[in-house]
């Protein structure tokens, strides 16, 4: 279905486009490539390769603050490539203090905490050229300012170290008081720094800013300023997070966000006050196949109706293993008679679960039998020991499953619970209790609950009615292992054209960062454990798509020998890109190369942004428009996402074949056990 879309782009006024731009050669001064960029960049936007002995940039300006730079002609603005337009209007709207303006005319909003205060600020912002006019794309962010450090917090025990790893961070020199600072990116933390390591950053504070008073005993952070340049040492009591521990308080509408934008530029000259508007796609809910008690199949129009009927299909480790025990272990700080009523309140509501049969979940999972003689069990979860009937209960199989009902704890704690359950081939799913009994709908995370324990053990809930028109769906991720100083390329998901998983493969690629050099190396380990002859691959990478991660695939042996025909696409999750609507399921191709979904209905729902889609054969590869095809399979692939079924909040739900990486990919990072026949078997046990 056709709609309006709005989104958060205002037009750049034409008066102040420049006509005519000035094409310079230049021979820069340093030989280190990042200052060299730096160095170029501050002069025009590059048009040959910036690590050449001599560089060609072009500027708006006739003449530059620079003595060697040879001016070598006059060119019309209009023949240029858009990104190089798109680099020149930034760097005028820059000179015209744009960052400086939205700030000043953005409404005031601030709240005040006891441990922090939030304020409304300026997002990163770009510019894009959309249908021969240019927008300005900027997005509303909070800025958290903690009044205790990372260095107190951690004294405190109120955060690890692990949760730091890959945050931004407040930066601010020592003795000054935590005000305007620096954004920090941290990629390392050393735990238990050498001597050596330790006397160089205490001499570099004495030596900067003459503090010597820091406690002897403390990590090094390692991090960036921005994204890129040199990594530095930094210590836990100068730096500061930057957003806070409860996300939710932070979410605007994006009705109000549209006010707010509109107010905001408003005062700006150059900048219409109308947000971009384009023709879009309203994406109809899919349509789910599920199986009766006697085998048949039905349709039906909603996730909750799924819940009525049998699994799909269940893994054949389970029926291997002829069935699945399953328990609840309850935290001795609740009450057991009120977790057994507050269960069996959800357990009997027809509208939830049909629960109810047999004091457990036979009716739902028919093949998950609950632990003889008694469901739940008491446990202490800070000095954790499995009860003896569990034991001898879970003895008679390879695997079983738990629900554990938790108070909050550090994600250090869970992940170690998680960890020692598995070790005893316990698949577990935790749930902070207090949060889902005060839900004011406990039923939407039951049922969440219910597709998450679906996920981890592998067992399909329906058949999607629509097929993709791709026979394999790829997703995947790489991340950093800052605690051991190497990198993985991390984890891939394989999806089916009708929507089943058909397994996750772990990689241990070098990479240099989040690019793939061999990015082939995966394709081809895909469709080697598949074994797939003449099909269509759509393979979705997690962030940024580099041209020589889609060249390495057009060189792959399996493109040629299998016939494959192989189209790549980028998903991105962080970017300035925002749909400006509280109602879900609408996406809008703004030009061939970008398009941006908002996969769900959600108050204050981000959006994804896809900037890069090629067709790939053997030896060749091309650019390929982003169809609107393209995104209503993206659109379908996020509904296989089980994370956040009925209660959204404010999260992003990515499609599954890049969340299920990126989660795996998390789990490889904090050292989880890799049983590849239970991935093999489509079971997210890890999640």
């Amino acid at each position: 279905m056709e709609t309006k879309v709005e989104l958060n782009g205002f037009e750049i006024v034409p008066s102040i486009i420049p006509d005519v731009v000035y094409r310079f050669r230049l021979i820069p001064q340093s030989e280190d490539l990042d200052e060299r960029n730096g160095e170029v960049r501050s002069i025009g936007v590059p048009i040959t390769p910036v690590e050449d002995a001599e560089v060609e940039v072009v500027s708006h300006r006739k003449s530059l603050p620079c003595s060697d730079a040879e001016l070598l002609e006059e060119i019309p603005f209009q023949k240029l490539q858009d990104f190089i337009q798109e680099k020149i209007l930034i760097k005028i709207l820059n000179e015209k203090g744009i960052k400086k303006l939205l700030k000043e005319n953005l409404p005031k909003k601030k709240e005040i905490h006891s441990s922090y205060s939030v304020i409304l600020t300026i997002g990163n912002f770009t510019v894009r050229k959309i249908r021969e006019k240019f927008y300005l794309f900027f997005d509303l962010k909070h800025r958290v300012k903690w009044y205790r450090s990372i260095y107190q917090m951690l004294k405190r025990n109120e955060i690890t170290l692990e949760d730091i790893v890959g945050e931004r961070l407040l930066y601010y020199p020592p003795g000054n008081s935590p005000g305007k600072g620096d954004l920090i990116n941290v990629e390392e933390v050393i735990k238990s720094p050498s001597e050596e390591e330790r006397e160089s950053i205490l001499k570099l504070l004495e030596k900067k800013y003459g503090v010597t008073d820091f406690p002897k005993e403390f990590p090094i952070l390692k991090a960036k300023f921005g994204r890129k340049g040199r990594v530095y040492p930094f210590h836990p009591d100068t730096c500061y997070r930057t957003k806070t521990l409860s996300p939710n308080k932070l979410v605007i509408s994006n009705f109000e966000r549209k006010e707010i934008l509109k107010e905001t530029v408003r005062k700006i000259p150059f900048l219409a006050d109308t947000p971009c508007s384009i023709d879009g796609k309203l994406f109809s809910k899919p349509v789910y196949v599920v199986k009766t008690i006697d085998g048949t199949e039905k349709k039906v129009f909603s996730l909750k109706e799924v819940l009525n009927y049998p699994p799909f299909s269940i893994p054949q480790y389970i029926e291997e293993q002829g069935g699945m025990p399953f328990f609840v272990l309850v935290d001795k700080r609740f009450n057991e008679s009120s977790v057994n009523a507050f269960l069996r309140s959800q357990l009997k509501d027809k509208k939830a679960l049909k629960l109810n049969r047999i004091e457990g979940y036979k009716e739902l999972f028919k093949t998950i039998r609950p632990a003889k003689g008694k469901l739940v069990f008491i446990v202490d979860f800070d000095d954790f020991s499995l009860p003896k009937k569990i034991q001898e209960e879970i003895s008679k199989y390879k695997f079983s499953s738990a629900l554990c009902l938790i108070p909050e704890m550090n994600k250090e704690k869970y992940d170690s619970l998680k960890r020692r359950l598995f070790a005893k081939n316990i698949i577990s799913q935790f749930v902070i209790y207090d949060k889902w009994i005060r839900n004011s709908n406990p039923l939407n995370i039951s049922r969440t609950l219910v597709y998450n324990i679906y996920a981890k053990l592998g067992i399909r809930p329906f058949s999607l009615s629509e097929k993709f028109n791709y026979d394999l769906i790829i997703g995947v991720d790489c991340g950093n292992d800052p605690f051991n100083r190497r990198t993985r390329a991390g984890g891939i998901t394989v999806f089916l054209s009708d929507g089943t998983i058909k397994g996750l493969y772990p990689v241990s690629i070098d990479t240099g960062g989040e690019k793939i050099d061999n990015l082939n190396w995966i394709l081809e380990i895909v469709v080697e454990k598949i074994n797939v002859y003449g099909s269509r691959v759509l393979l979705l990478k997690d962030g940024n798509l580099y041209k020589d991660e889609v060249g390495s695939l057009s060189e792959s042996y399996v493109v040629k020998d299998r016939k494959l025909k192989v189209f790549t696409a980028n998903i991105k999750k962080g970017h300035s890109f925002r749909i400006l609507s509280d109602e879900g399921k609408k996406g809008v191709v703004l030009r061939k190369d970008l398009a941006v979904l908002l996969p769900h209905s959600c108050k204050g729902a981000r959006s994804i942004l896809i900037d890069s889609f090629w067709e790939i054969s053997y030896g060749q590869y091309s650019p390929n428009s982003i169809t609107s095809e393209l995104i209503r399979t993206l659109f379908l692939l996020t509904k296989l996402n089980f994370s956040t079924i009925f209660n959204d909040e404010n999260k992003l739900r990515l499609p599954a074949p890049i969340h299920y990486s990126h989660l795996y990919v998390n789990a490889l990072r904090r050292n989880w056990i890799v049983d590849q026949y239970l991935l093999e078997m489509g079971a997210l046990y890890f999640l």
